[in-house]
């Protein structure tokens, strides 16, 4: 069965489950949480005596939960990676306006072509791909008309209101430069990523767009 990983802070965006295809990984001790998984790697640390395993996994999908606009109600982003960890990454998402349909039109048939060039082997970097980067705004109809420019509830543009990168570290990032460029690169995604764990999202269009800023902050392209 897929595994549920789950952040011990409360904090609904940083929820992952994960369902690797064509294998899954299982992530829940029979006594408890006993250790932490890194899902970059496939790898479980434990500290209960299993301290590793790997294995390779084809394409991933994971899900990513949004805060609940309201009781019994869930919707969730969903990504896939592709590829190798580790090295370059690439990000692709489409239709964040979700009344754009050519794009995420688009996305699904590259998907298809990522998952035959990943099964022969020939992918030399990560892809991730989310198709539907706004399932708020695909879910947003007002008399049969789709409304996906807009958040009906704000009136916010969707694609507006991101957190400012550059607010955020630079209180943090200037002391860590140096001369060396690649260690700067590390320095600043390192206080993007930290500066990303502190958000705490308070509605489902922040927690969304909270999850999208996770998954791309680190492309190369």
């Amino acid at each position: 069965p897929a595994g549920d990983i789950e952040s011990h802070q409360a904090v609904p965006s940083k929820r992952l489950r994960i369902e690797p295809e064509p294998f899954c990984i299982a992530i829940r001790p029979a006594f408890g949480y006993c250790g932490a998984a890194d899902v970059q790697s496939n790898t479980i640390h434990s500290m209960c005596g299993v301290h590793e395993r790997r294995q390779k996994i084809a394409m991933q999908k994971k899900i990513h939960p949004l805060i609940a606009p309201s009781l019994g109600t869930e919707r969730t982003l969903t990504s896939f990676h592709y590829g190798p960890e580790g090295g370059q990454k690439v990000y692709v998402q489409s239709s964040l306006h979700a009344d754009e349909l050519p794009g995420m039109l688009v996305a699904w048939e590259l998907r298809r072509k990522l998952a035959a060039l990943e099964a022969a082997g020939k992918l030399k970097a990560e892809f991730v791909v989310v198709p539907v980067p706004n399932p708020i705004g695909l879910n947003q109809h007002v008399l049969g008309q789709l409304i996906g420019r807009f958040e009906t509830n704000t009136a916010t543009n969707f694609n507006r209101n991101f957190y400012n990168f550059a607010a955020l570290i630079s209180p943090r990032i200037e002391g860590r430069l140096t001369g060396d460029a690649d260690a700067n690169l590390r320095a600043v995604r390192q206080a993007m990523r930290e500066a990303l764990d502190a958000q705490t999202p308070r509605t489902e269009l922040e927690s969304q767009r909270l999850a999208l800023q996770r998954l791309s902050f680190d492309a190369d392209i």
